[in-house]
């Protein structure tokens, strides 16, 4: 018993002296790969502990740019990113050199060729696809394209409604002939085989399978298009050309195509894109520190257990290579200290909003603050980065204040062109002629569950129908509770058959409190304002004159205020959504649910939606852009940028932070879909007449039953 004690005491103490002296360690290694076991390792050492919390390498960049004593081991995409965003304060200290060689892209064509790009044109291109296990960027991959279609300034006045991507499209396969372009040329399934079907001199040459060839090895079986299909010209890379130019006979029949237009024997070889490798990366105040501590404690790093020359034991060593996922072929190579900037201008082509505006259309995406703006510029980069069209134009709403309603109307005066809105706001949103592009999935913990909640000791409501004129109690007037309980009332035609939302709500209650009744910004016609505010009253103090403004002045604002609203007896009933019941905890009042059918629940949807005006000319491009999105920073396990995280430490940028990714159109999830047919209902509803239908008892087989809801508190 005596021994599991002490091996009890001796565990605490060790969780206990790691908890201690981490917190106490100044210096830190950001990194988003934490290992709890690997970072006790370090922390004992009392030289550096890892951050525990960081979501993102972004943030790393911005804890160094802050001049926190930090350092990260960077992949060249972050760093690529990072580069034209912070300021001098983040250096390069140091390299990781692979045991091969990072990419470095080339072009081969066909001899003999006369320098010049226009002397591509009806040449046959050998193309390698947009899949690959190497991350190689789109605007990588469409450097010979991009150069091509800038010959030809008039490729984006086609004189239709066509996308930029097909514009593109169309202007590579007038330029080329008979090429192979392979596999998906967008991530939307039925788009990608319409294009294909109108261009279809882009898939000629892959063989039999067309477009739908599968490259298992991209970049050397470009260079089989040209030797096997006839091809003219090819997108490869350096290490692959190399070994295509060692078999016989070829150096004599190809060249290298430079990204001059210029051509180069096999012999001098040159490139186009050049891949970074991972870069040591510090604050500048604290280069020479963190230096120092690479040179001795990872110069040289090996594997297994063994003790190195100085000493360390080397569990402690294998501990850091694993936390900076380091690999024992992997060399280091301190270098001399220079801004990332200008380490990365150096080598690589920085693409800017200027230079990659194509068809002068780019999508201004809306944001309410200078957190969320500083997010957006940082997608604007990563989206220039992979090559994502149209370029996106980050606008800080100027309206005050500055909510999701300030987006809604800057998007409908043109202001701006996109912003993803809290699902509260998806009525409102129609009503201003705007629609949805996109819907952002939701985690199941995050999702709108509404329900219609009474007071435990109210034995007079029943059913829907003894709501008729009860005063109500709301979270915001036009919000997700009041379209799915209006919603509800003409489903089970208890409220007047009409397809006018606010008469409906306005006839059906009596005397409530549903905070921004007054407001014109919501354009709800037929709004009874004077009857929706009679409850509502200032936070500030208990006098019962109207204060309907939906902010946190007033006291039933939000769902917590619905909620004290009920408990007040300012109202007969109150419509909530379940998971926003935050600091409302009056257990002792008590309250049930009015069960709907089959469920306590009117409906459970999702966060919100991503939307642009209806008449916009750039819907198609918008939609693209954020499939893009989605696949880049969403899908993609090494993404540079992760869009639908925190920020900066800050939560619900751009996004919610319960977002995987974003949903479509076509995409079928259910709580998508539950909202979906909410605003589908409202938007194609028909005046079918107007009986008494207010009046009218619901036969008793479908009457409403209560029970009593459980609401967690």
């Amino acid at each position: 018993m005596g021994k599991i004690v002490c091996l009890i005491f001796v565990q605490c103490m060790t969780f206990s002296f790691y908890f201690v002296s981490s917190q106490e360690i100044p210096n830190r290694i950001c990194t988003d790969n934490f290992d709890k076991e690997a970072c006790q390792q370090i922390a004992r050492e009392l030289e550096y502990a890892c951050t525990e919390d960081t979501r993102s390498m972004v943030d790393c960049f911005l804890n160094l740019d802050q001049g926190l004593p930090q350092f990260a081991i960077v992949t060249p995409e972050e760093a690529l990113l990072a580069a034209p965003l912070v300021s001098e304060n983040v250096v390069v200290v140091g390299e990781v050199i692979p045991a091969h060689s990072p990419y470095q892209t080339a072009v081969i064509v066909r001899a003999p060729f006369e320098s010049g790009f226009d002397n591509l044109r009806g040449k046959r291109l050998c193309h390698p696809g947009f899949k690959h296990n190497e991350l190689v960027t789109r605007l990588v991959l469409d450097e010979l394209e991009s150069t091509i279609i800038s010959l030809n300034s008039s490729y984006c006045d086609t004189g239709d409604n066509s996308t930029i991507l097909e514009k593109r499209i169309r202007a590579v396969a007038s330029f080329f002939g008979s090429s192979c372009r392979p596999g998906s040329w967008i991530e939307a399934g039925e788009l990608d085989k319409e294009l294909k079907q109108k261009y279809p001199s882009l898939c000629d040459l892959c063989g039999t399978d067309k477009c739908d060839t599968v490259y298992q090895v991209p970049f050397n079986e470009t260079l089989s298009c040209l030797t096997n299909n006839g091809g003219d010209v090819a997108i490869t890379t350096l290490k692959d050309a190399s070994l295509f130019f060692n078999s016989s006979g070829n150096s004599d029949n190809f060249q290298y195509l430079c990204s001059n237009g210029t051509v180069s024997p096999s012999s001098t070889p040159c490139t186009w894109a050049n891949q970074l490798t991972r870069l040591i990366v510090a604050g500048s105040e604290n280069a020479e520190s963190v230096k120092t501590f690479i040179n001795e404690k990872l110069s040289k790093f090996v594997y297994p257990n063994v003790l190195t020359a100085s000493g360390i034991a080397e569990n402690y060593v294998t501990s850091l290579a694993k936390v900076l996922q380091l690999r024992n072929t992997d060399r280091l190579n301190l270098t001399e200290t220079t801004s990332l900037n200008s380490y990365v201008a150096a080598r690589r082509r920085i693409p800017t909003q200027a230079d990659s505006v194509q068809c002068n259309v780019t999508v201004k995406w809306c944001t309410l603050n200078v957190t969320e703006q500083e997010k957006c510029k940082w997608l604007q980069q990563a989206a220039l980065n992979v090559g994502l069209q149209p370029v996106i134009e980050c606008v800080q709403t100027e309206e005050e204040p500055n909510d999701f309603l300030s987006c809604l109307n800057d998007i409908k005066s043109e202001k701006a062109d996109i912003a993803f809105v809290d699902v509260n706001y998806g009525y409102i949103a129609l009503k201003k002629e705007l629609t949805v592009v996109a819907y952002p999935e939701t985690d199941t913990r995050q999702l709108s569950s509404i329900l219609i909640t009474v007071s435990a000791n109210n034995s007079e409501i029943k059913s829907l129908n003894d709501l008729k004129g009860k005063k109500a109690c709301l979270p915001e007037y036009g919000g997700k509770e009041w379209l799915a309980f209006v919603d509800k009332l003409r489903a089970d035609k208890i409220a007047i058959d009409s397809c006018n939302y606010g008469n409906i709500f306005s006839n059906f209650v009596g005397g409530s409190c549903v905070p921004g009744a007054n407001s014109n910004d919501y354009e709800i016609e037929n709004t009874d304002s004077e009857k929706l505010c009679a409850e509502c009253i200032p936070f500030s103090n208990t006098l019962t004159h109207a204060y309907c403004n939906a902010d946190s002045g007033n006291k039933y604002y939000g769902t917590d205020g619905a909620l004290r609203c009920l408990s007040a007896q300012a109202g007969d009933y109150a419509v909530i959504t379940k998971n926003d019941v935050k600091d409302f905890a009056e257990d002792n009042q008590g309250f049930r649910g009015l069960m709907l059918i089959r469920g306590a629940f009117l409906t459970i949807i999702t966060a919100g939606e991503v939307v642009a005006k209806n008449s916009s000319a750039k819907k198609d491009d918008i939609v693209l852009l954020l499939r893009g999105i989605e696949e880049e920073f969403g899908r993609r396990f090494n993404k540079a940028f992760k869009a639908f995280e925190s920020f900066n430490n800050t939560l619900d940028l751009l996004f919610p932070d319960s977002t995987p990714g974003l949903a479509f159109e076509e995409n079928t999830i259910e709580y998508v879909d539950n909202f979906k047919n909410l605003l589908r209902n409202s938007e194609k509803c028909t005046e079918v007449g107007n009986p008494s239908g207010a009046s009218r008892i619901i036969p008793s087989s479908i009457l409403l039953f209560v029970i009593y809801f459980a609401l967690s508190f």
